[in-house]
């Protein structure tokens, strides 16, 4: 009897070459879709020109209202406590780099403000008022006040900011919407404040 050892290799099911072409084929969509979307993530997550400024003068309105009774009175504002609120708005003038996208990259930013203090229910007209250059560093922003008066020119001269945003800084300029959104929280404000006072102080009998 004649024996034999075959040295072919074992038949492999058929398809098989479909199949590993098939596995390829999905890994490699995987791979590209993975670095599409941090590719996507990435370009989402940064901020415009225009949503950085908003956001600026949004965390500069807020270092404003929130400040302690000593940066308060120091920022022209008097004693403020109790019921007194005060209330802000801001016109952005730029801010460094000029090309953060976003707030945490900026180290420093410059704006012209005006707050107004609501106390006591007194109306817009005899409301303490604030103008000047706002001069912030760091985040959250640290607020320096160049407040409007005597040899204003000359102080905002000394603080020694960027030439382009000089003559705004000068005017003190800001928007007439931004203005007139100011004056309606105020006005709020003292509608509030009438209304918790009735609300304490019912009529006798």
């Amino acid at each position: 009897m004649s024996t034999s050892t075959s040295t072919e290799a074992p038949e492999r099911p058929r398809g098989w070459r479909h199949r590993i072409a098939m596995i390829a084929a999905l890994a490699l969509t995987a791979t590209l879709a993975f670095v599409l979307y941090r590719s996507w993530a990435s370009t989402s997550s940064e901020m415009t020109p225009g949503q950085v400024r908003a956001a600026v003068g949004t965390q500069l309105v807020s270092a404003m209202e929130h400040a302690t009774p000593a940066d308060h009175a120091a920022h022209g504002h008097y004693d403020v406590g109790g019921t007194t609120k005060v209330l802000c708005t801001v016109e952005v003038l730029g801010y460094e780099p000029a090309d953060a996208t976003d707030t945490r990259q900026v180290t420093r930013s410059y704006a012209n403000h005006q707050c107004a203090v609501s106390d006591n229910g007194r109306p817009w007209e005899y409301a303490v008022k604030t103008s000047g250059l706002l001069i912030a560093t760091g985040q959250p922003p640290v607020v320096q006040v160049v407040a409007e008066g005597a040899d204003y020119a000359g102080r905002v001269r000394a603080a020694a900011i960027p030439a382009q945003y000089l003559d705004k800084a000068l005017a003190t300029s800001i928007s007439q919407q931004a203005l007139t959104d100011l004056r309606a929280r105020f006005d709020v404000s003292v509608k509030e404040f009438w209304a918790a006072f009735k609300a304490s102080n019912p009529p006798a009998g």
